[in-house]
């Protein structure tokens, strides 16, 4: 599978997720785009959640999606409580899967590795908790296979991701068929801070703009101050971002 840590033992100022997290950008980090379609694609901001700390952008992810679930539904409809995990230890793409699955959402997951990675072993953050995460990892899968929770051992092509938020643009948040993913990058490379480190990070697709080749995601790690979120990712940039060893091509696709 592919791991989540979201963070790294790397010093503060490093392109790590404990950086984004305090990053208090300007506009000109990400700059508002005038391309059609802008309106229906901040109808998504109001499901953004920021991290708390530097490990936790798959939680901030996860309560996204439930928001977006929750809106879809009669009030009361939707427990969106956040997932109460282990602070300070890598969580894994199947964690979230199986989080989810259990709150009633419609999820599937792809990854090119179902189970630890152990490509990760060089990394510190991860390293340290590879062996003791293993078993539970494991279990997670077996999990998800005893209850048929979708989990499809492909890579999941980045133009297959654009072609199922394509239509995203036209219907809103609210339209029927309507899906978002939440998606693991490396955010070394997505933030192009150039260092070698992979540095595991999540963050919600919420749509795809074929005008623009781009892709709208929500950024756990930026605040949600005008025009930031969504933020607009170039399609090669984001595949670039997803091929990286450790990410395994994570994806969860969640539909309305």
């Amino acid at each position: 599978m592919a791991d989540a840590g979201c963070d790294s033992d790397s010093p503060p100022l490093a392109h790590k997720q404990g950086v984004a997290v305090d990053a208090d950008v300007d506009a000109h980090d990400n700059p508002p785009s005038t391309s059609h379609g802008q309106e229906d694609w901040g109808a998504y901001r109001q499901f953004h959640q920021r991290q708390n700390a530097g490990w936790d952008c798959g939680i901030a992810c996860s309560t996204m999606v439930l928001r977006w679930v929750a809106s879809l539904r009669e009030a009361g409809g939707m427990d969106t409580t956040p997932f109460d995990f282990l602070a300070g230890t890598p969580l894994w793409t199947i964690d979230l899967l199986c989080f989810l699955r259990e709150r009633g959402v419609d999820a599937t997951m792809s990854t090119s590795s179902k189970g630890v990675d152990d490509s990760l072993s060089g990394v510190p953050w991860y390293d340290a908790h590879l062996e003791g995460d293993r078993g539970r990892v494991d279990a997670k899968f077996r999990k998800a296979e005893e209850q048929a929770w979708p989990v499809d051992g492909v890579e999941t092509a980045t133009a297959d991701l654009a072609e199922q938020l394509a239509g995203n643009a036209a219907t809103g948040p609210a339209g029927s068929g309507a899906a978002i993913a939440i998606v693991l990058v490396d955010y070394s490379t997505l933030d192009s801070s150039g260092s070698a480190l992979y540095a595991g990070h999540y963050i919600v697709a919420v749509g795809y703009d074929r005008s623009t080749d781009e892709f709208l995601c929500l950024d756990p790690s930026r605040r949600l101050a005008t025009d930031h979120n969504p933020r607009r990712f170039a399609r090669d940039l984001l595949d670039r971002s997803r091929a990286v060893t450790g990410t395994d091509w994570d994806l969860i696709v969640c539909r309305a």
